[in-house]
């Protein structure tokens, strides 16, 4: 999944503020996925749980293997390279540099950090993670697992689209530090199939797609989007 573009590259001193998964997040790279953003100079940037920056990546990378990718793993570092996207360090769950491969687009790179990098900054702050979306049901979360195409986000939509609140599609991300485990609001979007739109009530044609290269159409799920953790009663 690559395309042939110029290569992206930051032009101006401005740092994205976002909000995701309980954390101010900090970046370089402008993620409009996780919705609520504020820009500003980058010399005001405060205090952030997460810090993405663009730049040249200061060490030997691992090797690829024969998909293109490769991985060096140690207690406080994630070292994570991909021939057509580009090389990540991931430092403690707290800073992430983003060095882009030439000729990336800028939505390629945007769907690794949200993707695999930002699954690698939860993990190295202890939460544990899984593959499904959640909803608010009762100021309680409700989680929906199962194998892609089994239907977690078309259930979650659904629920969404009948007055339920969103708190996640696609990553579950669960704090398990305190007294019962607490599910962390995510992104205020679901990615649905054409059909799955169709059944739903909304017309395929009026969403924004999810990738050039992916059928699925992106659900906006910012009406009373939910920006607080809430305790997990059900799966």
């Amino acid at each position: 999944m690559h395309h042939q573009a110029e290569a992206f590259t930051v032009t101006d001193n401005t740092v994205y503020t976002y909000f995701a998964y309980g954390l101010k997040i900090h970046s370089e790279l402008p993620l409009p996925e996780l919705g609520r953003s504020d820009s500003e100079d980058s010399g005001a940037a405060e205090n952030p749980d997460l810090n993405i920056r663009v730049g040249q990546v200061d060490r030997p990378m691992p090797p690829l293997d024969e998909t293109g990718a490769g991985i060096h793993i140690t207690a406080d570092e994630i070292c994570y390279t991909l021939e057509y996207i580009g090389s990540f360090v991931i430092r403690e769950g707290r800073e992430v540099l983003v060095e882009p491969s030439p000729h990336v687009s800028e939505e390629n790179l945007i769907l690794y950090v949200l993707g695999p990098v930002m699954g690698a900054v939860l993990h190295q702050r202890g939460l544990l993670l899984l593959h499904g979306s959640a909803i608010s049901f009762h100021g309680n979360a409700v989680a929906f697992l199962g194998n892609s195409g089994k239907g977690k986000s078309t259930t979650a939509a659904a629920l969404y689209a009948r007055g339920y609140r969103l708190l996640t599609d696609d990553v579950v991300a669960i704090d398990c530090t305190g007294a019962e485990p607490m599910v962390l609001p995510a992104m205020p979007r679901i990615k649905l199939r054409p059909e799955s739109a169709k059944a739903i009530g909304y017309d395929p044609e009026d969403m924004p797609a999810f990738h050039s290269e992916d059928a699925r159409r992106e659900c906006a799920a910012t009406d009373g989007y939910l920006s607080t953790p809430l305790p997990l009663r059900c799966i």
